[in-house]
């Protein structure tokens, strides 16, 4: 799960990769749902560098697709940036079940 701080793709993905497990694979690829950014960047920089995004196709799925270099991807639920605090909780509790 991932709770950005707003609704730019390109101001939030750093954050989330400075937070990425160092033991983590490094991410090469984001896919992301258009409706639920207010931009639609091709690629973000990142400290060391730039990543490429990609979109799906134009639905509200509140999902991020994260590609690792081994080929590994992870679906991240993302909880809006304007969610209160009881919103995120229960978005926590759903998409552990």
């Amino acid at each position: 799960m991932w709770w950005p701080s707003g609704r730019s793709l390109a101001e939030a993905l750093p954050d989330l990769f400075d937070q990425w497990p160092e033991d983590g694979s490094r991410i090469v690829r984001v896919l992301f749902s258009p409706p639920d950014w207010d931009d639609r960047p091709r690629s973000v920089p990142i400290r060391g560098g730039r990543v490429k995004t990609g979109c799906f196709p134009m639905d509200d799925t509140r999902t991020l697709v994260v590609t690792t270099l081994e080929g590994r991807r992870y679906h991240l639920r993302v909880v809006p940036p304007d969610a209160s605090p009881a919103e995120a909780a229960a978005s926590m509790t759903t998409s552990a079940v």
